[in-house]
């Protein structure tokens, strides 16, 4: 009777004796009260005090401070009338060298009577009204200037009038504060890379089309060519685009806050 007295007791003081509970993993139920948690996905410009803006919010961020938000903001200025981008007159681009002019078209091939001498020197532009064949050619021998005379084909070194793609230029209201620019016409449609330079072939597959206005958020310099952020991880190598970067300082003199900055 004692026997089965001691072995009830035993029995009875395993059933009643609480197990020690198991170590809990780490977060399994619930966080610890120390335990940073991720921000909410945004745009965290100053740190939080109470989670961690990592993630889908470090990227939002780190594009917000090179100016890209989501949804994207259309490139700066308004598109002007189409009909203000036809010209009734073509302009060539002339070569270093000196040209001469002549009054006539007789005296033109026969390089007789020149009335007037374009001197040497870069950058120099004419615009024409009209082409003259003298040889049976279809490629023109002269070209006749919009303010009178006539040049030798041999003194034009291209064509530089506006492109049948082309529609005209923008329209701003103010000042725009970030730099821009157009995708130049060395061909139809360029593809953007994810990274700048030519070491990784990681093109995206996106195309822009000529004289399509891009932002510029970013330049990175690879080797001796810059490089043109212009959308999320987008980026063009600098002599594919014609940049505008705005210039807000005023020359000396203007006082009213207009005026037009040619810069070639």
């Amino acid at each position: 009777m004692k026997r089965f007295l001691q072995v009830a007791l035993i029995l009875f003081v395993i059933f009643i004796t609480p197990a020690s509970p198991a170590p809990a993993a780490y977060g399994a139920d619930e966080a610890s009260p120390n335990a940073a948690v991720l921000c909410a996905p945004g745009i965290y410009l100053t740190s939080p005090d109470d989670c961690l803006p990592l993630g889908p919010s470090q990227y939002l961020t780190d594009m917000a401070r090179l100016g890209i938000t989501f949804p994207m903001q259309p490139a700066p200025g308004k598109k002007i009338d189409p009909q203000l981008a036809i010209v009734p007159y073509y302009y060539a681009a002339l070569k270093e060298s000196r040209g001469e002019i002549y009054s006539t078209l007789d005296d033109a091939p026969a390089d007789r009577n020149p009335v007037r001498v374009i001197e040497e020197g870069r950058l120099k532009f004419i615009s024409y009204i009209d082409t003259a064949e003298t040889d049976g050619d279809p490629k023109p021998d002269f070209f006749q200037l919009k303010a009178g005379g006539w040049m030798s084909a041999s003194d034009i070194a291209y064509r530089a009038s506006p492109s049948n793609n082309y529609r005209g230029g923008l329209l701003f209201q103010s000042t725009p504060l970030v730099s821009f620019g157009w995708i130049l016409p060395f061909n139809v449609a360029i593809e953007t890379k994810r990274t700048p330079g030519y070491q990784n072939q990681d093109y995206t597959g996106h195309l822009i089309n000529q004289y399509q206005v891009v932002t510029i958020y970013s330049t990175e310099r690879v080797g001796e060519t810059d490089w043109y952020l212009v959308g999320p991880d987008e980026w063009v190598e600098q002599r594919m685009v014609g940049r505008v970067v705005p210039n807000t300082t005023s020359p000396k003199g203007v006082t009213n806050g207009r005026w037009i900055e040619v810069n070639l």
